[in-house]
């Protein structure tokens, strides 16, 4: 089979730029974390009587925050509350607010002072986590098993030791004008160093993660330009079956922050095996999402030879370069509905030629790796030079 590449500089020539249309730009999120620290001090009285709380028992406690600050409220959504866990969350992550402490001022020591020290069981049921999207508080209820992941911090022997008192509040964040009566009365028993009172500090860390709207002005929008296509995937992996095709879509750039949905329909023909005529199928519509960490999106077909052709609607975001005959007499229909969502046509795409297109390195200078890893590992790559070379060399 003769097969045609077209590099990026053909493809962007071959797909022409739209004038888009929108009143108020794009609607998109970005995702804010934030790190609470509860602390629960239970103590042993001197006739033996725990207080507050049973090593090993569970316990039920919980906080209110206001995560808005200065943001509108109503930008907030899709709240989430979940135990800290150093394996799974950096505090690398953007958006990332945090509160340090003499004995944190970054991830190592947090893991070493704290989580070391924290409850080695938090359950935050998603009834528990409520948001007052008019005063911008968020009220989280949790239970915590009163058990370490490693050690707790034994207030008794801290305190006997020099400027104990003073580690104690550095560790709660507090000062002694700011602490809780309770707590320090608590802390007087506790310093009476009787053979039968105890009193031990446990952590309870939680992520909240939230997202907060954004709006991408529709300039940065319609400066996206897309590129997209369609190959057979044994022309580049000899393993695939010969039926198998991808459509491809990819943003070479993609504004940050930004969001961009699309419903594909692809159109192709297979061999009827009944009567060996080449007939046309339509396959399902199919959404795709764009973001600044997945620019690239595929979809999955087969097709038995051309031509292949495909439809291509955008959602919330219309061309204002096409007249209404067009949008009313537009046969694949000039809008789609998905999920309550209208989607607007974008473009039409048609192969009718014996070659593909396959997006190459330039194309990639400025896709996320993994994405791109993503991408080529469907093939049977691990790397791009061994896939392009594929591409060139057929």
């Amino acid at each position: 089979m003769k097969r045609l590449v077209f590099l990026l500089l053909i493809l962007m020539l071959l797909i022409p730029s739209t004038a888009l249309a929108s009143s108020g730009g794009s609607e998109t999120y970005e995702t804010h974390y934030r790190l609470d620290t509860g602390v629960i001090f239970i103590w042993k009285n001197s006739a033996g009587v725990w207080q507050d709380g049973k090593p090993g028992e569970d316990y039920t406690s919980g906080y209110t925050i206001n995560v808005a600050g200065a943001m509108n409220t109503d930008t907030i959504y899709d709240i989430k509350v979940y135990p800290y866990n150093p394996k799974t969350f950096s505090f690398e992550n953007d958006n990332f607010l945090w509160f340090t402490t003499v004995y944190a001022t970054d991830q190592d020591e947090y893991d070493r002072n704290y989580y070391n020290r924290a409850c080695d069981y938090i359950e935050i049921k998603s009834k528990d986590v409520i948001y007052n999207n008019q005063t911008g508080n968020l009220q989280v209820t949790y239970t915590a098993n009163l058990t370490p992941v490693i050690e707790r911090l034994d207030v008794k022997n801290t305190l006997k030791s020099p400027g104990g008192e003073q580690i104690i509040y550095d560790y709660m964040g507090l000062t002694p004008e700011t602490a809780p009566s309770k707590f320090k009365a608590a802390l007087e028993t506790v310093k009476t160093f009787h053979d039968n009172v105890e009193g031990y500090l446990y952590f309870v860390p939680t992520i909240i993660e939230y997202k907060v709207k954004k709006t991408i002005d529709i300039e940065a929008m319609n400066n996206i330009r897309y590129l997209f296509s369609t190959f057979n995937d044994y022309t580049i992996n000899p393993s695939a079956d010969t039926k198998s095709h991808t459509f491809w879509m990819l943003a070479p750039e993609f504004p940050v922050g930004a969001m961009d949905e699309f419903l594909v329909e692809v159109r192709s023909h297979v061999v009827n095996t009944d009567n060996g005529i080449l007939e046309r199928r339509v396959n399902p519509l199919t959404h795709i999402e764009f973001n600044e960490n997945e620019v690239v999106q595929t979809i999955d077909f087969i097709a038995d030879g051309t031509p292949i052709d495909a439809t291509i609607w955008r959602k919330g975001i219309e061309r204002s370069d096409l007249t209404e005959l067009f949008k009313q007499q537009f046969f694949r229909g000039y809008t789609k509905e998905h999920n309550s969502e209208t989607y607007y046509f974008y473009q039409y795409y048609q192969s009718a030629a014996d070659g593909e297109m396959y997006p190459i390195k330039r194309a990639f200078e400025k896709v996320p790796a993994a994405n791109t890893q993503s991408f080529i590992g469907r093939y049977g790559f691990s790397n791009f030079d061994d896939y392009e070379y594929r591409v060139l060399n057929p």
